[in-house]
């Protein structure tokens, strides 16, 4: 999110009545079809959606599935087109009904993509979308991290800033009475709601506004997620891929820190994917310094490192819980990858719970 100007916070109207019920049919006819995770991933030539598959052109990967599943990834997920008379076999009438699909000269495709994680499905940018100023950032390992990080147990209220297509926010929505997805990219918030639809999950609220207005909404969270725009490429990934959360905003974590004692309530709970850059000072201290007195406890789960400024700067999950609890620490991320939904387990281990 940018700290250029931006009109005040705005939330988006939700879809009216006739559309959310095609999205929620579309959905569910989706996953009807075999559209869901395991054979998507299988069509796509990978294991499964873990670690840093999400990072690389997996839109761009060669299709090996056949028959309507191989149709339903080229139009949900490689964002090809379809001869009509073809997508008119494979897709539920919902599709039409949704108003998701664009038809010219006899052919018809998807104007976005639907990505399967886990039990959710996302509406996102088409990657052609993504990579322009406005475009949504499309879901990659930061966010799969974010998501397997929350913790099981059912709050009130939940804020996701920098939401995106949703991808953070559906798997919130589905632990908390009441969703507020926010991002600055004009699209998000319909997208965000779009997700919702597919999965049928009707308390989510999104929002147009920047991470610094978050606050001005005179709202309370008992969690907060944000995955920050990254400062620079991480190492060790390959070149042709591109890293599409680069930030040149070297004080978007300060800003966020010291929005927090707004933002949660009492025992509050922020996970922010993010690095360890925090204007020259060491991050316990940009903490305190953000918590005006206010008691919090802390754990920087790292993974990943790069460079800034001649300076290697360390990424992973910052857990915060603004209660009596004190104290701080680092970590290597060193959780297994393979065949595990949830890191919360061991972090909630290393955060004190």
């Amino acid at each position: 999110m940018s700290r250029g100007a931006a009109a005040p916070p705005t939330a988006a109207p939700t879809p009216p009545g006739a559309t959310w019920r095609s999205l929620v049919r579309l959905g569910r006819d989706l996953r009807a079809s075999g559209y869901t995770e395991g054979p998507v991933v299988r069509a796509l030539g990978l294991l499964e959606w873990r670690s840093h598959d999400l990072d690389r052109e997996w839109w761009l990967r060669r299709n090996r599935a056949g028959g309507r599943l191989g149709a339903l990834v080229d139009l949900f997920i490689r964002g090809a087109a379809l001869p009509a008379r073809r997508a008119a076999r494979v897709l539920p009438r919902s599709a039409w009904d949704a108003g998701v699909l664009v038809e010219r000269r006899g052919d018809v495709w998807v104007d976005g993509i639907v990505l399967p994680l886990g039990r959710d499905l996302v509406w996102t940018d088409r990657a052609d979308r993504s990579f322009r100023d406005g475009g949504l950032f499309l879901p990659d390992s930061t966010s799969l991290a974010l998501r397997r990080c929350l913790p099981p147990s059912t709050v009130d209220a939940h804020l996701d800033l920098g939401a995106g297509g949703g991808c953070v926010t559906i798997a919130a929505a589905r632990r908390a009475r009441r969703t507020v997805a926010m991002d600055i990219a004009p699209r998000s918030p319909s997208a965000v709601l779009r997700t919702a639809a597919l999965n049928d999950i009707g308390h989510v609220t999104a929002w147009t506004a920047r991470a610094d207005q978050a606050a001005d909404t005179g709202q309370r969270f008992d969690r907060l997620t944000f995955v920050l725009p990254l400062l620079v490429s991480w190492q060790g990934l390959p070149e042709e891929g591109p890293i599409h959360t680069i930030s040149g905003q070297p004080g978007l974590l300060v800003q966020t820190l010291h929005q927090l004692p707004r933002l949660l309530n009492d025992g509050g709970l922020a996970l922010l994917y993010c690095q360890d850059w925090v204007e020259g000072r060491s991050l316990p201290d940009a903490i305190d310094d953000a918590m005006q007195g206010r008691s919090w406890r802390g754990v920087h789960w790292q993974d990943l490192a790069g460079e800034h400024q001649g300076r290697t700067l360390h990424t992973g999950v910052l857990a915060l819980r603004l209660d009596r609890g004190r104290g701080f620490a680092i970590h290597p991320n060193d959780a297994a990858d393979s065949e595990v939904e949830s890191w919360w387990p061991t972090l909630a281990g290393l955060l004190g719970e």
